[in-house]
């Protein structure tokens, strides 16, 4: 099966999302968690190599799915950044997504 890098770039493509948000709001300190996840996510795209993943498992088309679930998460968040409803909910949200990708490609990663 053909190496996918669609999560590396949806990963990528939410953490440039994210960097023009925090870099075009007022931030506060309702802000403050929500740096610390966009930090945390540059830290796993710099350590994150879906091709060393894939030559690990043994269950493909198990991990292409859950790859895939992991890329909807990422393009949900880029969804919400987009939706302008800007408030405390919409950042808790935001975070709470981060907290669920990190959770789970790190039983991935090897």
């Amino acid at each position: 099966m053909a190496l996918d890098e669609s999560l590396y770039d949806s990963l990528k493509e939410t953490f440039f999302a994210l960097e023009n948000y925090l870099n075009n709001t007022q931030l506060t300190r309702e802000h403050s968690e929500l740096i610390m996840k966009n930090e945390e996510l540059s830290a796993l795209l710099e350590r994150l190599d879906i091709e060393a993943i894939e030559e690990q498992t043994k269950e493909i088309e198990l991990l292409h799915e859950k790859l895939h679930d992991l890329k909807n998460i990422s393009d949900g968040i880029r969804d919400t950044l987009v939706s302008g409803n800007e408030n405390g909910a919409m950042l808790l949200d935001i975070v709470k997504s981060l907290n669920a990708i990190f959770g789970k490609i790190n039983t991935l990663i090897v």
